[in-house]
């Protein structure tokens, strides 16, 4: 393993570009540590190229107009800031100490739908979930049921998203759309 370990916050992307490659191929297992907040600017980028690269920080933040790609898993206790006008793509597990946290018109992309475990926060109006990697059904359906739990049934599956417990989606209904890929559906807060 690779180790670079950063006693302090980073901020990648601010102004010009700027990437951080964690591993270069996937047989690699790099290891880009820190104690403070990854921060991916709007020019900005991380890749974990490597199949047993990590990242770890105390949260991740993506600033106004910035991307993440995340490929391998991410798990232990922390958050995965989506901030506004953002886009994040999550292609494997999320474990159940992790939160998602949505600002005004943020993206978020789960190309495994099943194997997210976390906690979302902050999901309103203008946000998009993506489900990636199921197929689209003109039937499906994306039902609020108790404790903030969003059930989504598309193509004759089944999954559940946990949203924040004291988050108020009362006045709310959720909607499953057609993205335009024609992969998965998109969950938008009505």
């Amino acid at each position: 393993m690779n180790p670079f370990h950063l006693d302090a916050s980073a901020t990648v992307g601010a102004s010009g570009s700027g990437t951080i490659r964690v591993g270069q191929s996937v047989t690699d297992s790099a290891l880009l540590a820190m104690t403070g907040t990854l921060s991916v600017g709007p020019a900005g980028g991380v890749t974990l190229a490597g199949a047993g690269a990590t990242v770890r920080a105390s949260a991740i933040a993506i600033a106004a107009g910035g991307s993440l790609l995340v490929y391998g898993p991410v798990a232990g206790i922390g958050q995965l800031d989506a901030g506004s006008d953002t886009s994040l793509t999550l292609q494997a597990a999320i474990g159940p100490g992790q939160t998602v946290l949505f600002a005004h018109d943020s993206m978020v992309m789960l190309n495994d739908i099943g194997a997210f475990g976390g906690t979302i926060d902050g999901f309103g109006p203008g946000d998009t979930i993506a489900t990636g990697g199921l197929p689209y059904s003109a039937s499906g359906t994306a039902t609020l049921q108790a404790d903030n739990v969003l059930e989504i049934n598309e193509g004759n599956q089944a999954f559940r998203l946990q949203f924040d417990p004291p988050q108020d989606f009362s006045n709310n209904a959720f909607r499953l759309d057609r993205p335009r890929s024609r992969v998965g559906g998109t969950i938008h807060r009505r």
